[in-house]
């Protein structure tokens, strides 16, 4: 009895010391500044989160992978909304990209090196923050855009997303879009594409 006894209050001082177990549900909430409308809304939020945590934990128990997984602020999303955020939208009538590409006659031909990896490129820019819009398709069409002036000019630019999101009467801002489209607009429309740091981003229309 004294032995039991004893384990309680050593069990009691320990949560004392270090707190209660940590609840990975509240964590994330708290980290990612989550809050829900209705107490139905949030059972079916952490439901789609355990599913995630379930998920995360059996691929980092694997010995043999190549890299760990964690959350983000999408964990509580279910696969229909994630799908809506990542905003892609594929015109009906697009089949290839051939039309914005330089006729093969004029492509600078030169002998490929054996291998390529472009995490480490110089003209690769850092990975952007898009927010709760639906633009990764501008995201898309800009990334290519830096890369490929950078690679020309040698020197590294930082162009505006928030141009299309806005501007762009071929896509539909945070509701989705399609990065070819983006070029036309920029080439046909507004004639090119303006610096960030002149009209900066605010993950909205």
């Amino acid at each position: 009895m004294k032995m039991l006894f004893a384990f309680a209050v050593i069990t009691v001082a320990l949560t004392v010391v270090y707190g209660a177990p940590a609840d990975p549900w509240n964590e994330y909430k708290n980290k990612h500044g989550k809050k829900y409308g209705s107490t139905a809304d949030e059972a079916q939020r952490k439901k789609n989160f355990l599913a995630k945590d379930a998920m995360i934990a059996k691929h980092n128990s694997q010995k043999n992978v190549t890299y760990q997984l964690g959350h983000n602020q999408f964990s509580d999303m279910t696969t229909t909304e994630l799908s809506q955020y990542l905003g892609a939208i594929k015109p009906a009538n697009v089949t290839r990209s051939l039309e914005v590409m330089a006729p093969l006659a004029i492509m600078e031909t030169r002998q490929l090196p054996t291998s390529l990896d472009y995490r480490t490129h110089a003209c690769l820019a850092a990975v952007k923050n898009q927010g709760q819009c639906g633009n990764g398709w501008a995201y898309s069409a800009i990334g290519s855009l830096e890369f490929a002036w950078c690679k020309k000019y040698g020197t590294p630019v930082v162009l505006s997303e928030q141009q299309l999101v806005d501007f762009d009467t071929y896509d539909y801002g945070c509701n989705g879009g399609w990065y070819i489209n983006a070029w036309n607009y920029l080439k046909n429309v507004a004639g090119g594409s303006i610096q960030q740091s002149l009209y900066s981003y605010t993950a909205k229309v």
